[in-house]
């Protein structure tokens, strides 16, 4: 039972469109890179292409990354008391919807500090934190329109996989010990360009855009 009310769900719903094969490769990718200091940029490379060929499926390997190194899971289906958390801070946002994995209450050697370091100074030092980004945003949009084929239920899960994981990869973007806001600030470009250039819905422009927003509302 979470501390907010509601039952945690011990995988997301969309996790069974997948092999079983399939996911314990993208879980064991995930730990491999957690436990050694291996270079990231081969696996980054591989996500960011795959995305670029339409590969929406392998966003899976993405969401493993990230949870195995940051502690950051997809957002769950959120009760009411939750919705109303996620309008709070960094602290409280936590506390809502991951406090098993990174709440106040766990020893500071639980939780993944130096995997999220790790991780965000690779996405920085490859130059791919935004194109990972703006993929992740853009798949979001088309996978329902490049699996008309497929069956109903396997699109809505696709869709719910791909806007999971993108607010799991904002979650990290957005968390300051993995990029700093500076940082975040040079890669992310404004939102005409967003809308325009890379044709992401105008709603998810501003959530991109709401770290940066909130910090001007702070400093005023």
């Amino acid at each position: 039972m979470h501390p907010t009310g509601s039952k945690v769900s011990s995988a997301p719903r969309w996790e069974s469109m997948y092999s079983s094969s399939m996911l314990g490769l993208a879980t064991f990718t995930g730990a491999l890179f957690r436990r050694y200091s291996t270079d990231l940029s081969s696996v980054l490379k591989y996500i960011v292409h795959q995305l670029y060929s339409g590969q929406t499926s392998e966003i899976i390997v993405l969401e493993k990354l990230i949870l195995k190194m940051a502690g950051i899971e997809p957002l769950p289906s959120l009760s009411d008391v939750q919705i109303t958390a996620m309008a709070g801070g960094p602290t409280l946002r936590i506390e809502a919807v991951a406090s098993n994995l990174r709440g106040a209450g766990l020893e500071a050697s639980e939780v993944s500090f130096r995997g999220t370091q790790r991780l965000g100074k690779a996405l920085i030092d490859t130059k791919l934190a935004f194109p990972i980004l703006a993929q992740v945003a853009q798949q979001r949009q088309a996978c329902v329109f490049k699996t008309r084929d497929a069956h109903l239920k396997s699109i809505a899960y696709l869709y719910d996989a791909t806007h999971g994981v993108l607010f799991q990869y904002l979650d990290l973007l957005s968390t300051p010990s993995a990029i700093p806001l500076e940082d975040y600030q040079k890669m992310v470009p404004s939102l005409t360009e967003l809308v325009s250039t890379y044709g992401i819905n105008p709603a998810i422009a501003m959530q991109i855009l709401r770290p940066m927003l909130n910090e001007a509302i702070a400093v005023s």
